[in-house]
């Protein structure tokens, strides 16, 4: 049984995201367009691409990722940089509606190593089960870019996006600690706040 528990390290008012349909795109391109916009702008991008590992991308989720070190800028320049990324890609938003509970992207690779071990899709669909049925989650590839020091500094693992009653918020951060994340940033609209936890 883990005893991983996480403290919040970061956090940011506003809760934003924005939903985005491509024409299918081979994911290195897609990621070579967000370095490059976070590259130009200055700005952390954190990205959601939905889908499976080695299948092209369709759909992304743009979230916000407060940082101790990189800050966390506001809803208005997100939505700012949104509207730039179309203007640049055609890519289309998807009007959202009025979201409710909660957004999480689960890595779904144990630490940060790329030899760690790696869990699946079914083990959280298992899990989230097992304390609700107010949750929805699909496969992604979690990707985040950070300029450091004039060099982008990039990220990526598979994983999953969750999307939840707040009152799941516990069950996700058991499922994170049985995965051995690291940190976990947790998208509540609910609270009209975006969170970053650490483990412990």
């Amino acid at each position: 049984m883990t005893t991983t528990t996480y403290t919040e390290t970061a956090s940011a008012p506003g809760a934003w995201s924005t939903r985005l349909l491509l024409p299918e795109t081979p994911i290195e391109t897609v990621y070579t367009l967000l370095a490059d916009l976070s590259a130009s702008t200055g700005m952390p991008i954190t990205a959601y691409v939905v889908g499976g590992d080695g299948d092209p991308a369709d759909e992304l989720l743009l979230v916000r990722d407060p940082s101790r070190t990189h800050g966390c800028p506001t809803v208005g320049e997100y939505e700012s940089l949104a509207a730039r990324l179309v203007t640049e890609t055609g890519w289309a938003v998807v009007p959202a509606g009025t979201p409710r509970g909660i957004l999480v992207g689960l890595g779904l690779r144990e630490g940060y190593g790329p030899g760690s071990p790696q869990h699946s899709l079914s083990e959280v669909e298992h899990l989230l089960a097992e304390h609700g049925t107010d949750w929805t989650c699909r496969p992604a590839r979690l990707a985040s870019a950070r300029l450091l020091d004039g060099q982008i500094q990039w990220y990526d693992e598979v994983g999953a996006v969750v999307e939840a009653a707040v009152e799941m918020t516990a069950a996700i951060e058991l499922i994170a600690a049985a995965f051995r994340q690291d940190r976990v940033v947790i998208t509540d609209y609910a609270a009209d706040r975006t969170r970053a936890l650490a483990a412990a």
